[in-house]
């Protein structure tokens, strides 16, 4: 279809499941600190807002009050850039109360709106059920980005093969360390400014082994990134 707009990339899941730390890795790599046209929004109110502490010049807090974000979502879609939503998962209710399997295609066969949900999926329990009241709910079969944590161990192939359609992209993150992890958030910047020694936190031996790791999720994140490439 010749007028589809470019995806509004939805990092999807409950707390402490790393959606918050792949919506910010997405930020650095595709340097959209840099790139004021294309809209991010971070939609955790009443969480840590993990993604807009990093640029609060920059990134925009959507209020969930009610669906009015949802409307401004779609408003930002266009044909030139995506739209990067970090969202948790408690904000089911709003999007199934104005969007549906049918009109999500809807909006895709008639002005070109497309999502690309990004579900993230650990050794929890529960965050399966999530990524299922998601599709179940709100996007229905349309393709999605599966990313498949370890912070929580070991997740099973059988496990993702469970809930993958044909046509999903997965994702599977190299393990980070927890304390590293944990460093990183407390920068409350990009990973860009950290290893460049411009955070207040300044640790020599995390800098050095975020340094290491950084490759290998820059690597295994390329299919988002893709998106943001300009032509």
């Amino acid at each position: 279809m010749s007028n589809l707009h470019k995806p509004i990339i939805v990092t999807i899941g409950s707390g402490g499941t790393g959606k918050s730390t792949v919506s910010r890795l997405v930020y650095d790599f595709a340097g959209l600190d840099e790139r004021a046209e294309v809209p991010v929004f971070d939609c955790d109110m009443d969480g840590n807002r993990d993604l807009h502490k990093i640029a609060p010049h920059r990134i925009q807090v959507m209020n969930l009050g009610n669906s009015e974000f949802i409307h401004r979502l779609v408003a930002e879609a266009n044909a030139e850039t995506p739209v990067l939503v970090d969202l948790p998962s408690s904000c089911l209710p709003r999007f199934s109360d104005a969007l549906t399997p049918e009109i999500v295609q809807e909006l895709k066969s008639t002005v070109g709106v497309q999502w690309l949900p990004v579900y993230m999926i650990t050794a929890r329990n529960s965050s399966i059920p999530v990524l299922r009241a998601w599709r179940d709910q709100v996007w229905g079969d349309i393709p999605a980005v599966i990313v498949v944590s370890q912070k929580d161990g070991l997740v099973k192939a059988e496990t993702v093969e469970e809930v993958r359609y044909q046509h999903d992209i997965v994702i599977r993150l190299p393990k980070l360390d927890i304390e590293l992890a944990a460093y990183a958030d407390a920068a409350a910047c990009t990973w860009k400014h950290l290893l460049e020694g411009n955070a207040v936190l300044d640790n020599p031996l995390r800098i050095m082994q975020l340094k290491r790791i950084r490759d290998e999720f820059e690597k295994e994140l390329r299919p988002l990134l893709a998106h943001f490439q300009v032509k």
